[in-house]
C-alpha cells in the first residue's frame, strides 16, 4: 500500500514523496488434531466422584489461533457422568457409577480454537466399567463338623452354607456354591448352597467315620470371582455294633400253676452305637417243633421285653427265639433260645441263723473247719439239696471258702498275707432243683482274726554294764526286759535269745526271764553282746539290741581332796575384777588308790552356767585360773562344779564334786572430792608456792579400787601458771599471776581410780586474783587554806578539790 501525504492549503500541495504500505493478513487455517482418534479406559464402579479419569490431548498448528478449549460434545448420557477441564483436557467423574447399569460409555470429546471463525477437532473415548470388584465370602458362623447318620437317605438336606458379595449389582453379586472335593456321596445345591446326600454313606465300604467336604462360592460377574474354600468334616455316626442279649443263655422256670399273662422274665439287650441305632425293636420267631403260642414278647422299654404267659396250662417243655433289631439300614440283630421248664421246685432253702460272729487266731490251718452256715429245704430230691456258695465277700472271700455241701467255712489260704482283722462272708445258698431256687436269705459270718501286729520293744535301756575282773560265773549281769503292746496270747508271749556276742560262751541269756548272767571266765576288757526279743507268732516279730559289758580292772574312784570333806567340798576365794587371765585363782585336788592310768587323775569343769564362760580348770594340775576377762561380765559371784575322773579306758569319776565359789570383787564406787579448793591470793605470789590443792576418797575397799590420782583437765590459760601433782593433789604456782589479764582462773581437775576402767569425778578451783593492793596515799599531809569568814561551803570545796 502506497500513502502519498498533501497539506490543506489553498490550494493544496502535495508531498514530493510517497510512503509504501504492506498490509499481512494472519487467517485460522487449521483445525485442532487430537494426538489419538480414540481413548480406552477401564475404571471401577466404586470410582470416586470428582477423580480424574483419563486425560486427552490436541494441537493446532495455526500460529496464532491454537489455544485450544475441550468440551464432550456426546454422546447419549455420557455428558451426564463425566465433565472435562477445558483448559487440559482431563476428564473427571461427576456421578456415582453405582446407581446405572451401564457398562461401557463413549465420551465424545471436542476441542476448539479461539479462531475469529472457529476450527473444531474431536475424539472418542471409550470408558468401560468394572462392576465385580469384590469376591465371595463365607459369613461368619459357619459350622465347622456336622454329624449324620449312616443311614441319611440321597436328597436329604444336611446343611446351608451361604456367602456373601459386597458388589452393588448383579450378576456381579449372585453366587452360585460348587464343591471342590469330598464330592462323591454329597453335593451342593448351586443356587442355594445347600449341602445334601448324593450317596448314603452306608455304601461306603471303608467306614469311614468322617468326610472332609471342600466347598467354593463364585459370583456370576465377568471374570468371575471365587471365594476362599470353606471345608465342613461330615462325622458319620454308624451303625457299627449289632444289638446283643443280655445274660444269655436264657433258662427259665415257671411254676407248675402259673397264672395267665404271668410274667416269666424280662430280657435286656444292649447295643453299644450311639443313637439312632440303638433304638431296638423285639420279637419272637418260632423253634421248630415247638409251640410258642404259649408266651407273648412285648417291649418293656428302650433296650427290654417282657415274656408273659398267655396260657397257663403248659405241660411241656417249650423253646423259642427272641430277636432284637437295632433302627440300622440294613438292620442288625441278635437271637437268642429261650427255653423254659416248668417248675416243679416250690421251696427255697432256708438259713436256720442269719448272723454268727468268731474269733480265730491268725496261724490257723489251712482247710480246717471255722464255722458252718446250714440251711433247710423241705422238697424232695434234688429240689431240697442245698449247694452253698459265697457273695460279694471280698476281700473275704480270698483267705475263706465255704464248702459247696456243708456249708462248713474253712481257711483257704494263709491269714498271714494280709493285715485284716475282721471279714465278712456272705454265705448263700440255693436247691439242686430245676429251676434251682435260692435261699431267701443269706447267712452272714464275721470272722475276727486275732493277729500279731506289734513286735517286742526293749524297756529299761540301755543295758550297758561295768563288771568288775573279781565277778564270777553265774553272776547276774543285767535283766533284758521287753514288752509286746499285743493283748492276745500267744503274740504278747516274749522269749530271749543272745544271737551275737564278742566271745561265744561268756555269757547267758534266760530264754524265758531275759536275766543275763557269767558263763565263764571273763579275760578281755569288753564283750560285745547282741539279743533277740521275739513273741510267738508264726512266724515271731522280733527286736533287737546291742549293748557292752565292761570288765573293769579300775577299782577305785577319785576323791577329792581340797576342798576336802571337812569343808564339805567346798571352798570360797575372792578376786578383782581386774585379774589377769594366767593368774592362778586358787585350785583342786583328788586322789585315786589304782595304779597305773586308772591312779592318775583330771580334772573338769562341769555344769552349764556362766563359770564355763568365764573359767577353765588344768586337767592335769587342777589349777584354775581365768578364761575370759571378768571386765565383759557384771556377776559378782561364780559357782564352780570341778569332778576328778581317772584316765583309765573305762574311767571312774569322783563320787563327790568340788565347789569352788569364786566372789568377785568389783569397782563399785567413784571418787568423792573432801576438800573446797577454790582460793583468793594477791598477784604478787612467789612462784613456787602452793596454791591450794585437791583432795578425794574412794570408798571401795582397801587394797582394791579406793586408790586415787588426779589429772588437771582445764579450763582456758589455767594450766600455764601452776604445776599438778597428779598423787598428792597440790597446786603450785609456777608463774607470775600478775601476767594474767582474768581475775578468775578456773582449774578442772578429775579425780579417777584404779579400777579398769576406771570411775571418776571433776571439780572445778576457782583461783581469785587479787589485783587491788595499793591504798591511796597523800601527797602532802598538812593543808593551810585561809578563807574569808563569809566563804560559803561550795567555794570552799571547790577549792580543795583544785
Amino acid at each position: 500500500m502506497v500513502i502519498s501525504l498533501q497539506d490543506r492549503g489553498t490550494p493544496p500541495r502535495p508531498g514530493v514523496k510517497k510512503a509504501n504500505v504492506k498490509v499481512i493478513v494472519t487467517r485460522n487455517l487449521l483445525s485442532p488434531i487430537f494426538f489419538n482418534e480414540t481413548y480406552q479406559v477401564t475404571i471401577p464402579e466404586n470410582q470416586g466422584v470428582a477423580s480424574s479419569i483419563i486425560k486427552v490431548s490436541a494441537t493446532d498448528a495455526d500460529v496464532k489461533y491454537n489455544k485450544l478449549v475441550y468440551s464432550i460434545v456426546g454422546d447419549q448420557t455420557a455428558a451426564s457422568y463425566f465433565n472435562i477441564d477445558p483448559n487440559d483436557g482431563t476428564i473427571k467423574l461427576t456421578q456415582a457409577l453405582t446407581g446405572t447399569p451401564i457398562n461401557s460409555f463413549v465420551i465424545r470429546v471436542g476441542a476448539t480454537d479461539d479462531g475469529p471463525i472457529t476450527r473444531s477437532g474431536s475424539a472418542l473415548v471409550f470408558v468401560d466399567v468394572t462392576r465385580n470388584l469384590q469376591k465371595p465370602n463365607w459369613i461368619t458362623g459357619l459350622l465347622p463338623s456336622i454329624t449324620i447318620p449312616e443311614n441319611t437317605a440321597s436328597g436329604t438336606s444336611l446343611y446351608k452354607v451361604s456367602a456373601t458379595d459386597a458388589d452393588s449389582q448383579p450378576p456381579n453379586n449372585q453366587i452360585d456354591y460348587y464343591i471342590i472335593s469330598g464330592g462323591e456321596y454329597f453335593q451342593a445345591d448351586p443356587s442355594t448352597g445347600d449341602l445334601r446326600v448324593k450317596v448314603p454313606v452306608f455304601t461306603d465300604p471303608t467306614n469311614a467315620s468322617s468326610y472332609q467336604v471342600t466347598l467354593v462360592a463364585r459370583d456370576r460377574g465377568t471374570p468371575s470371582f471365587q471365594s476362599d474354600p470353606f471345608t465342613i468334616t461330615v462325622n458319620v455316626q454308624r451303625n457299627l455294633y449289632a444289638p446283643r442279649w443280655v445274660g444269655t443263655p436264657y433258662n427259665f422256670a415257671v411254676s407248675i400253676n402259673v397264672a395267665d399273662n404271668a410274667l416269666v422274665q424280662t430280657l435286656n439287650a444292649r447295643d453299644d452305637d450311639a443313637a439312632p441305632f440303638n433304638l431296638l425293636s423285639f420279637d419272637m420267631i418260632p423253634y421248630p417243633g415247638s409251640s410258642s403260642s404259649y408266651f407273648t414278647f412285648t417291649n418293656a422299654g428302650a433296650t427290654s421285653a417282657d415274656l408273659r404267659v398267655v396260657n397257663g396250662h403248659i405241660d411241656s417243655k417249650p423253646q423259642l427265639y427272641v430277636r432284637v433289631q437295632d433302627s440300622g439300614s440294613p438292620r442288625k440283630y441278635d437271637i437268642a433260645l429261650v427255653t423254659i421248664t416248668v417248675n416243679r421246685n416250690l421251696n427255697p432253702p432256708r438259713f436256720t441263723t442269719s448272723t454268727k460272729t468268731i474269733t480265730i487266731n491268725e496261724n490257723n490251718s489251712l482247710g480246717g473247719a471255722i464255722s458252718d452256715c446250714s440251711a433247710t429245704d423241705s422238697d424232695p430230691g434234688l429240689n431240697g439239696e442245698i449247694i452253698y456258695f459265697l457273695v460279694s465277700s471280698q476281700p473275704a472271700s480270698n483267705y475263706f471258702q465255704v464248702l459247696e455241701t456243708t456249708g462248713n467255712i474253712i481257711v483257704q489260704r494263709d491269714l498271714h498275707l494280709d493285715t485284716s482283722s475282721s471279714y465278712v462272708l456272705y454265705v448263700a445258698a440255693r436247691d439242686r432243683g430245676t429251676p434251682s431256687l435260692p435261699a431267701t436269705s443269706t447267712c452272714t459270718v464275721t470272722v475276727n482274726v486275732d493277729r500279731n501286729l506289734y513286735p517286742p520293744a526293749f524297756v529299761d535301756l540301755p543295758y550297758d554294764r561295768t563288771l568288775n575282773t573279781s565277778v564270777g560265773v553265774n553272776a547276774a549281769v543285767v535283766d533284758v526286759n521287753a514288752t509286746d503292746a499285743d493283748t492276745v496270747s500267744p503274740f504278747n508271749i516274749v522269749n530271749y535269745e543272745i544271737v551275737r556276742q564278742t566271745v561265744d560262751g561268756a555269757f547267758s541269756l534266760n530264754r524265758v526271764t531275759g536275766l543275763l548272767t557269767v558263763n565263764s571266765s571273763l579275760t578281755q576288757s569288753s564283750y560285745t553282746i547282741a539279743v533277740r526279743a521275739y513273741d510267738r507268732g508264726n512266724p515271731p516279730l522280733s527286736a533287737y539290741n546291742v549293748f557292752v559289758v565292761t570288765v573293769s580292772r579300775n577299782l577305785q574312784s577319785p576323791q577329792i581332796q581340797d576342798p576336802g570333806a571337812g569343808q564339805q567340798y567346798t571352798k570360797t576365794v575372792e578376786v578383782l575384777e581386774t585379774i589377769g587371765l594366767q593368774t592362778q585363782i586358787t585350785s583342786v585336788s583328788a586322789l585315786d588308790g589304782d595304779t597305773g592310768n586308772a591312779g592318775l587323775v583330771s580334772y573338769y569343769l562341769v555344769g552349764n552356767n556362766a563359770s564355763l564362760m568365764y573359767f577353765l580348770v588344768n586337767p592335769d594340775t587342777g589349777a584354775i585360773t581365768l578364761r575370759t576377762s571378768l571386765l565383759f561380765d557384771t556377776t559378782l559371784q561364780y559357782t564352780l562344779n570341778i569332778i576328778a575322773r581317772d584316765k583309765d579306758p573305762t574311767p571312774r569319776q569322783s563320787p563327790t564334786t568340788a565347789t569352788v565359789i569364786v566372789n568377785v570383787y568389783r569397782n563399785t564406787y567413784t571418787p568423792q572430792f573432801i576438800t573446797n579448793c577454790s582460793r583468793a591470793v594477791n598477784e604478787n605470789l612467789v612462784p613456787l608456792q602452793t596454791l591450794t590443792s585437791v583432795t578425794a576418797t574412794d570408798s571401795d575397799r582397801q587394797n582394791t579400787f579406793e586408790k586415787v590420782s588426779y589429772e588437771i583437765i582445764g579450763d582456758g590459760y589455767a594450766p600455764e601458771y601452776i604445776q599438778f601433782n597428779n598423787t598428792s593433789g597440790i597446786i603450785t604456782l609456777t608463774s607470775s599471776l600478775s601476767n594474767s589479764e582474768a581475775a578468775i582462773l578456773y582449774l578442772r581437775v578429775r579425780a579417777f581410780d584404779n579400777g579398769v576402767p576406771p570411775k571418776s569425778s571433776t571439780t572445778v578451783c576457782a583461783i581469785s586474783i587479787n589485783k587491788n593492793l595499793n591504798t591511796p596515799q597523800w601527797t602532802t599531809t598538812q593543808y593551810t587554806y585561809t578563807v574569808s569568814q563569809s566563804m560559803n561551803v561550795s567555794s570552799f570545796k571547790n577549792q580543795i578539790h583544785e
